[in-house]
């Protein structure tokens, strides 16, 4: 009975672990965006990663399964930038890691399975092409022509997040940030979802590699300060 009773419990807390809206707010001191205090400003290789605090529109309490981040980034460097979900993690106190979540499967068949949404009013974006292996999602998104490098085992690993979360996808996929590359001059504006940051953890770090998307070469790495907070 014991054998029984110990995994269904574990269950039980998970599940009320999850329960609780968390968002990811800039910590103080943190140094802030021009003309938009609310907002943390952090930078390398020519790099500006800019984070806000807020929630997506819709779905409802989206932030008792998972942790959205509106976060904003321009290349004023001389290299194309690959984002990669890969290389974007939170880091927690003792190197505690939760992972960004991609919102589509990285297949053709399931790509055309689905209807692609329009171009969605909260992602902004400018000299951005999205990666080859979502321009089936993006038919209004340019697709980066030179070979990408993604790991499809992180897509099946990470994807079956929101399926044990129920989420509607709708709206998170019309405002998600999809893989792909900045090329100079270029920005990208939208959310990231990572795996849920419960409040007890209070601090984390959103990290994010910085690679040139034609060799993969590591340019820099650019962490920012966060607090966890509980949504009213």
């Amino acid at each position: 009975m014991r054998n029984i009773l110990e995994p269904l419990l574990l269950l039980v807390l998970t599940g009320i672990a999850c329960a609780e809206r968390t968002i990811l707010v800039p910590a103080p001191g943190a140094p802030s965006a021009s003309g938009a205090p609310a907002a943390v400003v952090t930078d390398a290789a020519g790099v500006r990663v800019i984070v806000e605090g807020g929630v997506p529109a819709g779905p409802r309490d989206i932030e008792t399964a998972v942790t959205p981040l509106k976060v904003t980034i321009v290349n004023d460097g001389p290299v194309p930038v690959a984002i990669r979900y890969d290389h974007i993690y939170l880091e927690g106190p003792g190197g505690k890691r939760w992972a960004a979540l991609p919102p589509y499967e990285a297949q053709r068949e399931a790509a055309m399975a689905i209807v692609p949404p329009p171009p969605p009013p909260l992602l902004v974006y400018d000299r951005f092409l999205v990666a080859p292996h979502l321009r089936f999602y993006y038919p209004y998104l340019t697709a980066f022509a030179d070979p990408f490098l993604f790991d499809p085992g992180y897509y099946d690993q990470y994807f079956r997040y929101w399926h044990r979360r129920r989420i509607a996808m709708r709206e998170v996929r019309a405002q998600a940030i999809p893989e792909g590359v900045l090329e100079p001059g270029g920005k990208v504006s939208g959310f990231l979802f990572f795996e849920h940051v419960p409040s007890h953890d209070r601090e984390v770090r959103l990290h994010a590699d910085l690679l040139d998307a034609r060799t993969g070469r590591q340019l820099g790495t650019v962490t920012t300060p966060l607090i966890v907070a509980k949504a009213d």
